[in-house]
């Protein structure tokens, strides 16, 4: 047989019937009638693990032909074994042979329909992946996939294929698509999902014709959803409260579909913290709409603290050699803003529209300042003011008195945090994903709500930095202490999130308004 091999796996340890151990792996091997699994054993694997690779063609003789073993192969009928008496040559490649056998697709409102357990084959487009589980001593990652049918399912991997989506930056801000073949309908909480292990074929990013047709799709329609309820009854329609109309000194638009679907993704992955002991279950598709707010005058004045506080910290750079720290960077592992990285054309025409005839210094940037801090951040409020807080901005002075901190305006980096504070009743509730400048922080090593303002920077006398201000005060999640002056019950509780406070208004500037549906 001649053919092209394609997902060989890793050689992996086994010990046979006769307990006998060594070792084994597996490949597809590809030709113009099609493909079949071959499974390489003891000295034929050890012999030909390193030879064979992905892409190129072989020739194979002395194998044996055995009817697949469905608990390990869903890919065909028949298997290839190879011992040690198989031969296996480089072949020269003709282009006659394929770099991967066509396999039909079936859509996810079809596989959502089947029994579990029932053979699948998928392609579709990734929008999440999570992070890699580990329980019981196994691992598996999950990731969400949609397809041109206008629904989503969950997708698990299982052994080498976590390590193979490992190879590919979900992050990156472009679109990935997965191409399964002999995948396996499962059930968890009543929703179909489909599991991938060893017995399946999978690619990432497949240069098939189908897969560029499903991302032109998901390009022109942002790979919108139908949101498919058991639940009776219509789904309520959005008041009108939440989407404000725009006035003489703001607009609201609607954000393009890419960028709605990073703020979604943004939304599930701080949804669910660490250790947080009111971790939600909000998910991405609990996002309704995202609107972007245009305010010049705000801009202009954000904008002017910006200038200010980079002036600042510049000075402080020429002044490094008296050996004290200019200003600590914000930590990227609480930054929102490195999920919303690539934001070029984030908003849409009319969003653009809005921009036009407004000086430079009424335009927000492109990008966040990571040099003074600036980054995107969570407030949770109450949807019943949002005319009012787009109105007078975030007022912490017409607030409830008080606050851990004093009275300031109070940013989260996650989610859940903020839809604590995020009222408004059922079914729906408002975050404000806004850009806040963090400047030089005052990392607290306790709770203090006297503080009117960030504390006097300690520097050297004569230094440039001395009876400096800090920008903001940062509460550390599992390092700031509650305790202040009886305000809490038990003195020894820590933050159980990233608290970020402003405050001066002018270093936070509303960019997003987030609606979701509060299940």
């Amino acid at each position: 047989m001649k053919a092209r091999v394609s997902c060989k796996e890793e050689l992996k340890g086994f010990t046979g019937k006769n307990g006998k151990p060594g070792k084994r792996f597996t490949c597809l091997l590809t030709d113009e009638s099609g493909e079949i699994r071959a499974c390489f054993f003891y000295e034929a694997a050890d012999r030909y693990h390193g030879m064979l690779q992905n892409g190129q063609v072989y020739s194979f003789s002395h194998f044996s032909v055995k009817e697949a073993n469905r608990q390990f192969n869903r890919t065909g009928d028949y298997e290839a074994m190879f011992h040690s008496s198989s031969s296996v040559e480089p072949a020269q490649d003709d282009g006659t042979i394929p770099l991967q056998a066509t396999h039909p697709h079936q859509k996810i409102v079809q596989i959502k329909q089947l029994p579990t357990k029932s053979n699948v084959n998928l392609l579709g487009i990734i929008t999440k992946a999570d992070n890699i589980s580990h329980r019981g001593g196994s691992s598996h990652r999950t990731l969400r996939v949609v397809d041109d049918s206008e629904a989503a399912i969950e997708v698990t991997l299982w052994g080498d294929k976590i390590t193979q989506s490992q190879r590919v930056d979900f992050n990156d801000g472009d679109i990935h698509t997965i191409d399964i073949k002999g995948g396996s309908t499962g059930e968890y909480r009543n929703q179909k999902n489909v599991q991938v292990g060893g017995m399946a074929w999978m690619a990432i990013d497949s240069d098939r014709p189908e897969a560029a047709a499903l991302k032109t799709w998901y390009i022109q329609t942002g790979g919108n959803v139908k949101r498919r309820r058991t639940r009776q009854g219509p789904r309520p329609s959005s008041p009108p409260s939440l989407f404000p109309p725009s006035c003489g000194r703001y607009t609201i638009t609607d954000v393009t579909c890419e960028m709605q679907e990073k703020v979604a993704t943004l939304f599930d992955k701080t949804s669910h913290a660490s250790g947080c002991p009111h971790s939600t279950n909000l998910r991405a598709s609990n996002v309704v709409k995202v609107l972007r707010v245009t305010d010049p005058t705000r801009i202009f004045q954000y904008n002017a603290k910006r200038r200010e506080i980079q002036e600042k910290l510049a000075r402080r750079r020429e002044c490094g050699n008296t050996g004290q720290a200019y200003v600590v960077p914000f930590d990227a592992t609480i930054r929102p803003h490195a999920l919303l990285k690539n934001l070029n054309g984030h908003s849409s025409s009319s969003s653009r529209s809005a921009d036009e005839g407004m000086g430079e210094s009424e335009q927000l940037s492109e990008t966040v300042d990571s040099s003074i801090n600036e980054c995107w951040l969570f407030h949770g409020t109450n949807a019943a003011h949002m005319t009012d807080i787009l109105r007078d901005g975030i007022d912490f002075r017409v607030g409830r008195e008080g606050g851990m901190f004093g009275p300031g305006m109070y940013f989260a980096s996650e989610a859940c945090k903020s839809h604590c504070y995020a009222s408004g009743g059922r079914p729906y509730c408002v975050i404000l994903l806004c850009r806040v400048l963090l400047g030089d922080m005052y990392f607290a090593k306790h709770a203090d709500p006297s503080l009117r303002r960030p504390p006097v920077r300690e520097a050297p006398a004569g230094s440039p930095m001395e009876r400096d201000l800090y920008d903001s005060v940062v509460g550390k999640k599992d390092s700031t202490s509650c305790d202040s002056s009886g305000m809490f019950r038990y003195n020894t509780m820590k933050l159980n999130h990233n608290e970020m406070i402003v405050y001066d208004r002018s270093q936070a500037y509303i960019e997003y308004i987030i609606s979701y549906e509060n299940n």
